[in-house]
């Protein structure tokens, strides 16, 4: 999370789904202590977080069932290339063909929309 801090500034909000590991006490008092709103998916509604759930297939089939990690270190440093790879070499059809290092600039300028009918932890 710190170098995503220092990369894209602080953290404002986080959007998560309702899954167990994201009700946990330990993030909720995170999610205090830092100033972070805690956004959840509307339950049964994946799309509230589809963009997520499609990178997570790709780094899944791409990078985690590609590779063998010997240990942390190793794993850290092949998932950052592959991450930085993705972000700033590979135009994404969903975001109308910008890499998403491009779409990130674009979003910089527009402000989220925080009441978009999601519950709020």
């Amino acid at each position: 999370m710190k170098k995503a801090a220092v990369r894209n500034g602080p953290l404002l909000y986080l959007q998560t789904d309702n899954g167990p590991e994201f009700r946990s006490r330990a993030l909720e008092e995170w999610s205090i202590r830092n100033n972070v709103k805690h956004i959840y998916s509307r339950p049964g509604k994946p799309t509230d977080n589809c963009f997520a759930e499609a990178f997570n297939m790709i780094l899944r089939m791409e990078c985690l069932e590609a590779n063998y990690f010997p240990d942390m270190t190793n794993a850290g440093k092949v998932i950052e290339e592959w991450t930085d790879d993705y972000n700033r070499n590979r135009p994404q059809k969903g975001l109308k063909g910008v890499t998403p290092e491009q779409f990130k600039s674009k979003l910089l300028s527009a402000k989220p929309n925080l009441n978009s009918g999601r519950t709020l932890g």
